[in-house]
């Protein structure tokens, strides 16, 4: 009777617990959970989705704008193994530019199957791989001193624009002589130029034509452009998040 009155006595309980999970929601274990969009129990418990997957409607799928190639969630706009359809590999020296095979644009050189501006990127300055020392930014594909609180102008060019640090991990910071200290528009796009839903404006500041913005850290690892504007100023520029 012992034994019996034990399960009966968790079986109140259990069901007791999965009345207390909200509309929509199953108990799994001793947490409530969505099975349709939870990752780690996708359409049941305990049915985890594997790296590079999310949970929509209770099965495993690539996020949104990303396809399923042989089971690897990928971006057909920009891998070069699959560009612009799965399997479709883009040949040597070409890197994968909105769904196609391309040569690099004009200014930048292949560095590993990446798009690389060589006079302004730290990790491949003046040539593939030539990265940088800490505090050093790329300049003219030189590595020149750099602080946040100041880097000396080139030839006096007032359009000359610096980003640094470039790759960014939280802090960027944009040096141009044509930013005044007048209202600055900054907006952050992704590589298809849409609007990232993320608020730079309340988390910049402005100050004798140094732009400083705090990127936000859980905003995912890739590349992504700044989209700078005022009265007379209206820039875009190519950041690279780690």
């Amino acid at each position: 009777m012992k034994t019996l009155s034990g399960i009966i006595a968790f079986l109140i309980l259990s069901l007791n617990a999965y009345a207390q999970c909200p509309t929509g929601q199953t108990l799994c274990g001793s947490t409530c959970v969505d099975l349709t969009s939870d990752a780690n129990h996708c359409g049941s418990c305990g049915n985890t989705c594997p790296p590079g997957k999310v949970c929509i409607g209770g099965v495993c799928s690539c996020p949104a704008g990303f396809v399923n190639c042989g089971g690897v969630c990928v971006d057909l706009n920009t891998d070069a193994n699959h560009c612009g359809a799965c399997g479709n590999a883009c040949p040597p020296g070409k890197v994968c530019i909105g769904g196609i095979c391309s040569t690099c644009p004009g200014g930048s050189v292949d560095c590993n199957g990446t798009c690389i501006d060589l006079n302004t990127d730290a990790n491949h300055c003046g040539a593939c791989g030539n990265a940088c020392p800490t505090g050093y930014f790329c300049d003219g594909g030189s590595c020149k001193p750099g602080t946040s609180t100041g880097i000396p102008l080139l030839n006096n060019d007032p359009s000359t624009i610096f980003v640094y640090p470039n790759p960014v991990a939280g802090l960027v910071n944009i040096r141009a002589e044509a930013i005044s200290e007048g209202n600055v528009s900054i907006r952050l796009l992704d590589t298809k130029g849409s609007p990232v839903s993320t608020d730079l404006q309340e988390n910049t500041s402005v100050d004798k034509g140094i732009v400083n913005i705090h990127i936000p850290e859980d905003l995912a690892p890739g590349i992504y452009f700044i989209h700078l504007e005022s009265k007379h100023f209206n820039k875009i520029l190519k950041i690279n998040k780690q």
